[in-house]
């Protein structure tokens, strides 16, 4: 598309000016504390002026006004993420604000990944439900090749035998093979996203193998307090996790305008980097309570108990991803 380069940048210089006073005023009074509205127009500010940087930069690299932008930019850029906004980082602001945001913003994504999942279960079920033979194929660990009924009794029978610290270990076990799962399903991003996608839809085969087992074998209760407390956090992180996958992907196949790659690439790093701190919050709290509550069952802590443990967990997630929690945050920092 040709464009009027000297229309354009008449158009967009009133932008770039705003952008460069607030950032001058920012940066000559270190003790300026932007609320909500201020970072949200900054954040405007930028993006507008980087996509505006990849259209001068497509006709026209020597003129003034293309070096004045680029410095903007880079400016800009380099105050962002500079140390001294590190420093400032706010983990309430990031569990509460940041991370669902980001989730939000690609919520295609991560429903794509949640119905690879689901499909997985589906088959998985579907086989052990036709042929229960194959369960020694698809079962990820050795203790679920057992019986369901016979792990139940297993576990009633070692009530009080070092459990806390044999749970300990196997959650520390299961919370470093989770991240190394999550991190292999972002990496495979690389692969235009078919490495993500199998590996989705193998971690569905699995749970629905696991689950259809137990419930064959008249052991759903069991299950869901066994599965609940933890899984409910630990299940969605993978799902994130797929999530960014599949955005690493898309970046790749580069659907968008040229015009906007460079402020895309810019959004889209960031919230790869924050879906992937979000996930791995989510995998530790999961391994904390895998090991102190998801593997004590009856008569130590009732089937009743864990279960609403779990959908008060499970409720509370949804929350915080839909952004209920951040709305709450927002009107406190416009009060500011």
């Amino acid at each position: 598309m040709i464009i009027d380069l000297n229309k354009f940048i008449e158009k967009e210089k009133p932008y770039w000016i705003k952008l460069e006073g607030m950032l001058s005023s920012i940066e000559n009074d270190s003790s300026v504390s932007l609320n909500f509205k201020e970072i949200q127009d900054l954040h405007y500010l930028y993006s507008r002026a980087s996509s505006g940087l990849s259209k001068i930069q497509t006709y026209s690299t020597n003129s003034d006004d293309f070096y004045y932008l680029n410095n903007l930019v880079s400016n800009t850029y380099s105050f962002l993420y500079s140390e001294k906004i590190k420093k400032k980082f706010n983990l309430i602001n990031f569990i509460l604000l940041t991370f669902p945001s980001a989730f939000r913003r690609h919520l295609n994504a991560f429903i794509f990944a949640t119905l690879v999942f689901l499909t997985g279960g589906l088959l998985g079920g579907g086989i052990i439900l036709l042929d229960y033979d194959a369960k020694a194929y698809l079962m990820p660990f050795s203790h679920l090749l057992k019986s369901p009924s016979e792990r139940v009794k297993e576990e009633k029978r070692t009530i009080g035998n070092n459990k806390s610290k044999n749970h300990g270990a196997f959650a520390s076990m299961l919370m470093t093979h989770n991240t190394k799962v999550a991190l292999l399903s972002m990496a495979l991003g690389l692969t235009l996203g078919l490495g993500t996608l199998a590996l989705t839809f193998y971690n569905g085969v699995m749970l629905g193998a696991v689950a259809v087992d137990y419930i064959l074998h008249n052991e759903t209760v069991f299950l869901l307090g066994w599965l609940l407390p933890h899984g409910v956090i630990e299940i969605p992180a993978l799902l994130i996790a797929s999530q960014a996958g599949f955005i690493f992907a898309s970046r790749q196949l580069n659907f968008k305008n040229k015009y906007e790659k460079v402020a895309d690439k810019i959004q889209a790093r960031k919230d790869l980097l924050t879906l992937m701190g979000g996930t791995a919050i989510m995998l530790v709290w999961a391994g904390l309570i895998e090991s102190f509550l998801s593997q004590y069952h009856e008569p130590t802590l009732p089937y009743s108990f864990k279960i609403g443990f779990g959908i008060i967990e499970f409720t509370l997630l949804i929350l915080l991803l839909m952004g209920v929690f951040s709305l709450k945050l927002k009107k406190e920092a416009s009060l500011d």
